[in-house]
């Protein structure tokens, strides 16, 4: 095939690449993506697509982060006989073109980017059919894109304008310098990478913010490759204002496509939180509390313990368990995150084995570990997992507010 992009990675729903001397052949049933580690600021972006099914769309994507869904999409629309540019975040449309459109036939895109200014070309045309102004993003990487559909691209050329391409030396992209971290210990996400989040709906990069869309039928989840049994897993949540009836939440000990395991849920709309269990298509509550005063657009932190078949959880502090149950149907598995009927936003997600690490227990700098790979002291909490008996300077030191002797499960609380 004739491209000049390299470092071809997928992402997204399942589907299937093939390359050939034809091209690149991208079939999906949902949301699939062939993104290049080449990355450029302003060019020229185009290449011929043939339309192997009529249904779906294709697409040219650019100036993209990591997953695709924060991205520019210049799309073939063959049902509604179109194409158009959009945003990919919210799907925010940019401009449309109405075009003919035929099965096994193929078509030449083409954009042009420079600064804000986006111009879209349509066959052999030298006057665009699309000609806008916007500033959502100035770079980044170039790919292709499959929405429910089989699409063929070849002559995938990008020219730069002022700059030239370049690749990164291995096949995994990673953020532009400009982007900040996620705050998570969940691996694969320390330096904002969802591409190891097996993910299915949207998922984007909101600065620092990690951002979910699920629809009402097709629940949104994104399972970080972290596997463990026993944890605590917590982070901040909020449900977007704008989708008041919106629900998210944490998986947790699932399976790596998130199709079965436990989730913690809130819903603001009616301020329930539950905790249930998923085997498959079917959902089965635990235990659901209502009452609790969550509400759209404000940032919840909500927490889950599992120990064995222990499951306690905890939302916006620590004055009370919302629920406390026990169920043995899933003992160990993935973590991750999940929304439904909307969007949600997720931020300081972190996933803590219950077991410390003490040094210098009976010593004045007493150290305390409860992330693996984090600093001492990183949080305001720990679970023991084993009975510890520490001298009461440990205490004087403010370390831990109540007696010297701590037992298995015992919370306490670092200052």
């Amino acid at each position: 095939m004739n491209t000049n992009l390299s470092g071809w990675v997928t992402s997204g729903d399942a589907g299937t690449l093939t390359n050939s001397a034809d091209g690149k052949l991208l079939t999906s049933g949902g949301n699939f993506f062939a993104l290049s580690t080449t990355t450029a600021n302003d060019f020229t972006y185009e290449t011929d697509v043939t339309i192997r099914q009529f249904q779906g769309s294709g697409a040219l994507v650019f100036r993209s982060n990591n997953s695709g869904w924060g991205s520019y999409m210049l799309q073939i629309d063959p049902v509604g006989g179109r194409i158009r540019l959009k945003d990919a975040n919210g799907d925010r449309e940019l401009g449309v073109y109405s075009v003919s459109l035929a099965a096994n036939t193929t078509y030449h895109l083409k954009v042009r980017a420079v600064g804000s200014a986006l111009q879209v070309y349509w066959g052999s045309s030298a006057t665009p059919v699309i000609s806008i102004n916007d500033n959502a993003y100035t770079g980044g990487y170039l790919g292709v894109q499959v929405w429910n559909s089989t699409m063929l691209f070849q002559n995938i050329i990008m020219t730069p304008n002022s700059t030239t391409p370049t690749s990164t030396p291995t096949a995994t992209p990673t953020l532009t310098p400009t982007t900040p971290p996620v705050y998570t210990n969940l691996s694969g996400w320390g330096t904002s990478n969802l591409k190891s989040c097996m993910s299915r709906g949207e998922w984007t990069l909101n600065q620092n913010i990690v951002k979910g869309v699920g629809s009402a039928n097709a629940e949104a989840t994104c399972i970080a490759d972290s596997v463990t049994s026993d944890f605590v897993f917590e982070g901040d949540v909020t449900v977007d204002s704008q989708a008041p009836q919106a629900v998210a939440g944490l998986m947790f000990r699932s399976d790596r496509d998130g199709a079965n395991g436990y989730i913690l849920r809130i819903r603001p709309s009616d301020h329930t939180v539950t905790l249930l269990k998923k085997h498959g298509d079917t959902e089965t509550v635990i235990q659901s509390k209502s009452g609790i005063p969550l509400k759209t657009g404000n940032k919840h932190h909500i927490e889950i313990t599992a120990i064995g078949s222990n499951l306690t959880v905890y939302v916006d502090g620590y004055s009370a368990e919302k629920i406390v149950a026990q169920d043995a149907d899933f003992l160990s598995g993935y973590a991750g995150m999940t929304v439904k009927n909307g969007a949600a936003y997720f931020q300081d997600v972190y996933l803590t084995h219950t077991a410390i690490i003490i040094l210098n227990c009976t010593g004045r700098n007493t150290i305390l570990r409860t992330r693996e790979d984090g600093p001492a002291i990183r949080t305001d909490w720990c679970i023991l997992k084993v009975n510890i008996i520490c001298s009461t300077r440990m205490e004087a030191n403010g370390l831990m507010p109540s007696a010297p002797t701590f037992y298995i499960g015992s919370r306490c609380r670092l200052r």
